[in-house]
């Protein structure tokens, strides 16, 4: 049990297992990745998915400097920036805006900004502000033909999101906060 091992002064043993296991599985997503391209798959997107305050972003950056060691390149795109204004956001059962469903992004921009990116055009995607709770500006951004467009996102295994986009160009990666 946790609170034993802790009360027996044992918790350090208990997170450098823990650090282990999860440095091993970053290393395991990396091989994985770097094996897809090496057996000539046309990987165009990763996707970094998993609950809130799962480490998504962490481990983003984590696998990212692995990946980066073996020449990949990376555009991230945020996807923060795809929810809808505060007057257009879904709300939850106390009428508290809902983040976590996925009808809180934009799916249909998304979605055509994801399409026209592998497709090597410049996007206008839009720019969020939390304080705002609006979109406040455009930014553009091109997917270059060596890089892979990372997202880490909590819907990023909702089909609709990259829908048409073909499977075999995409790797995702689901982090479990267990």
């Amino acid at each position: 049990c946790l609170n034993e091992t802790i009360r027996r002064g044992k918790i350090q043993e208990v997170i450098g297992a823990s650090l282990a296991v999860y440095e091993s599985s970053l290393d395991e997503a990396a091989t994985k990745v770097v094996a897809r391209l090496n057996d000539g798959d046309q990987l165009r997107m990763m996707w970094v998915g998993g609950p809130s305050s799962s480490g998504k972003t962490t481990t983003t950056v984590k696998l990212t400097q692995r990946l980066e060691k073996h020449g990949l390149r990376f555009l991230m795109l945020n996807l923060d920036d795809y929810f809808w204004s505060a007057v257009e956001h879904p709300t939850d059962w106390l009428n508290d805006r809902n983040y976590e469903a996925p009808e809180a992004l934009d799916i249909q921009l998304l979605n055509e900004h994801l399409r026209a990116l592998l497709d090597g055009k410049t996007i206008e995607k839009p720019v969020y502000s939390f304080k705002e709770g609006r979109r406040i500006g455009v930014k553009s951004v091109k997917l270059e033909p060596d890089q892979i467009l990372l997202l880490d996102c909590l819907h990023g295994f909702y089909p609709p999101i990259t829908e048409g986009i073909d499977s075999s160009m995409q790797f995702r990666l689901y982090i479990e906060a267990m």
